[in-house]
């Protein structure tokens, strides 16, 4: 006679997990505790401009304004469009340059007006950065940088060129 080990047998699911998680939920989901008093949370001060606040535009305002803040995220801050802006500026003003190396009869006007721009912006500081690392850097920016500036000329004649309709 063989011995088998016999399975514990697992609680079953809860009806509303069972409408919620048709499939099963891999761990159950936790419900939020709060204390049980909210109030503890706040120090006196903080206690003190909820009161004022409260009194001042009334429970639903404030829970409803409570309810709408966004909280900051973890992480770096977003600079948005900046860095697009940025990269078409440095393209502009490199390829700028660069006609100003290349009517002065320069044989690598892009070179110079990269080690220009080296200049301008780590000319004056003791500890420099690497140049062949800033150069290849700088190349990939104003690549993309002279692409997304191509599009937004594009975009602009496009819409200049476009018929103006049902308008008076």
């Amino acid at each position: 006679m063989t011995h088998q080990r016999k399975r514990p047998r697992c609680p079953e699911p809860k009806s509303s997990d069972v409408q919620q998680y048709p499939h099963g939920p891999k761990y159950r989901p936790s419900e939020p505790t709060l204390p049980p008093d909210p109030m503890e949370l706040l120090s006196d001060a903080h206690a003190k401009k909820l009161a004022t606040l409260v009194r001042k535009y009334g429970p639903e305002a404030i829970a409803k304004a409570a309810k709408a803040v966004v909280t900051r995220k973890p992480g770096r801050p977003s600079r948005g469009d900046f860095p697009y802006y940025e990269r078409m500026h440095l393209a502009d003003w490199l390829e700028e340059r660069a006609e100003e190396h290349r009517a002065a009869g320069s044989r690598k006007p892009y070179t110079d007006a990269e080690i220009e721009l080296y200049e301008l912006l780590y000319g004056g500081e003791e500890e420099k950065r690497d140049l062949q690392k800033f150069r290849k850097t700088i190349k990939k920016a104003r690549h993309r940088g002279r692409l997304e500036l191509q599009e937004v000329r594009e975009a602009l004649k496009a819409r200049s060129q476009a018929p103006k309709s049902g308008r008076i």
